[in-house]
């Protein structure tokens, strides 16, 4: 008997009654529906609601959104810039009302004793401040604060008294601190003659404290799924929140698979000392001193860079990826390759600076180290391995949900009519292995024959309507390293 989900048997109205079913009509691996999420800090100015979600468009409309100079307008364009495809979200935080914002200052000296161009880098920003012969420091500092306070997307304003122009920071909270702060950044700069300049950094003269609360997001986010969110926070707390939450969402019976990226932009030191305490596969972070582009802006263009190629395959690393509008470190704020080395090794992603000056992707490696029980582990080092478990997952859940919808479950060798909604352990593993074909031939998985020795799909002991399955897939690996021996010969 053919069984029907729309027609019913017991049917008297005459005609002919056709039913559609579309579950087989997919072919090949399945395309997952990829969101990306923002989250961060916004400003009164904007017009979103603190702790709620956004769906963002453009890098102007997150200006209207979150405020302009917001670190979350700053993220927004750092995205857009590398990824104008992904349908993106943002969710914007209030500051830490006990939060305290940081300070840095420019301290000029004159009088000028010709005229020329003081070259100011405020982050990413190149400001340029017009000085004629015999201007006094007074004048100097309040032209170059009104400069500054003329480029409405800095996240930061300044002030100018005696000549002494205070850069403050939009925000409170620790992330601003370490803003880049720096003269005559281009080759080619040259200081005004008589013209002398002092810069404190930006978190020198008051440091930024109290970030926000980083599980505000995840109360806020619910069950909804985001497989890419791009965070600024690079507190202990805030991080152990983030990957806590994202533990949990990738459990079995949620499956609801993230991963959350953040820079930190520190000195090596630093970085290492950041990465000792950390040992998750779900919130890597990439460290580079001396980028002039805000650390969330960072953050959130190399998100974008591996949001937009796992999409497309995430077995494929994501080693020179470059991040457009992102400006480089000075060659002498670049670490070494021995230190990126070191920092790969203790858990940290490294960024590099290619041949054209461009700031790319060196190596996503997770800060997984060590397995549960103590021991070293470089099973999920890469971040693409754990893109691979999440995509492998989804794509078995989704291809059996599809084709195995309100099926019943028979034992093998039943004698069932052809038609009868009803699919054995047997059907289930032929199904499971066409899809491990298709993974191979995707370049997903290796050692076929492996995967479907070890398969085992079987019918529960103690309840009849469950399948029990054991699988063992052998992720492909990236190409990370040629090491060559060339011994010529007479």
């Amino acid at each position: 008997m053919i069984s029907f989900n729309q027609i019913p048997l017991t049917l008297l109205t005459p005609g002919t009654f056709v039913e559609l079913d579309t579950s087989r009509m997919q072919s090949g691996l399945p395309q997952a529906r990829t969101r990306s999420l923002i989250v961060g800090q916004k400003l009164g100015t904007g017009t979103a609601v603190a702790n709620t979600l956004y769906r963002v468009l453009s890098a102007q409309h997150a200006k209207t959104l979150f405020g302009q100079g917001s670190m979350l307008a700053d993220m927004f364009a750092g995205y857009f810039a590398n990824d104008a495809t992904t349908e993106v979200w943002g969710m914007g935080l209030a500051d830490n009302g006990t939060g305290t914002a940081a300070t840095g200052t420019i301290a000029f000296t004159g009088p000028a004793t010709a005229a020329g161009i003081l070259e100011l880098m405020v982050c990413d920003t190149r400001v340029q401040v017009a000085v004629t012969s015999g201007m006094t420091a007074t004048q100097i500092g309040t032209a170059a604060a009104a400069a500054i306070n003329g480029y409405a997307d800095l996240p930061v304003t300044a002030g100018a008294a005696s000549g002494t122009v205070t850069l403050t920071a939009r925000h409170k909270g620790l992330e601003s601190n370490g803003l880049y702060l720096a003269l005559n950044y281009h080759q080619g700069d040259v200081t005004p003659a008589g013209v002398g300049v002092t810069i404190a950094g930006i978190g020198s003269v008051v440091a930024g404290a109290g970030n926000p609360d980083a599980s505000q997001v995840f109360t806020a986010l619910g069950d909804q799924a985001f497989q890419t969110i791009v965070h600024p926070w690079n507190d202990a707390t805030n991080m152990g929140i983030i990957e806590a939450a994202l533990a949990d969402r990738a459990t079995a019976l949620k499956m609801n698979y993230s991963e959350a990226y953040t820079h930190n932009p520190g000195n090596f030191s630093a970085l290492t000392t950041a990465a000792a305490s950390r040992n998750s596969p779900y919130a890597p972070f990439t460290g580079m001193k001396g980028v002039p582009s805000a650390p969330w802006k960072v953050a959130a263009a190399y998100a974008a860079q591996i949001a937009f190629s796992a999409r497309t395959d995430p077995g494929r690393p994501f080693n020179t990826l470059v991040l457009k509008g992102i400006l480089p470190p000075l060659p002498s704020d670049q670490f070494t390759r021995q230190e990126r080395e070191l920092l790969l090794e203790a858990g940290v992603a490294t960024l590099m600076v290619n041949a054209n000056s461009e700031v790319c992707i060196e190596r996503m490696v997770t800060t997984y180290k060590t397995s549960p029980q103590g021991f070293a582990d470089t099973g999920l080092r890469d971040l693409n391995a754990i893109l691979l478990l999440y995509y492998l997952s989804w794509s078995q859940q989704a291809r059996i949900t599809t084709r195995y919808p309100r099926y019943k479950l028979g034992n093998d060798g039943g004698n069932y009519a052809p038609g009868q909604p009803i699919v054995t352990p047997k059907q289930i593993r032929a199904e499971l292995v066409g899809l491990a074909k298709e993974w191979e031939s995707a370049g997903l998985i290796e050692n076929i024959d492996q995967y479907i020795a070890d398969l085992r799909v079987e019918r529960d002991a103690t309840d009849p309507n469950r399948l029990n399955s054991f699988q063992r897939p052998d992720l492909i690996n990236g190409f990370q390293v040629l090491a060559a021996l060339i011994q010529p010969i007479a």
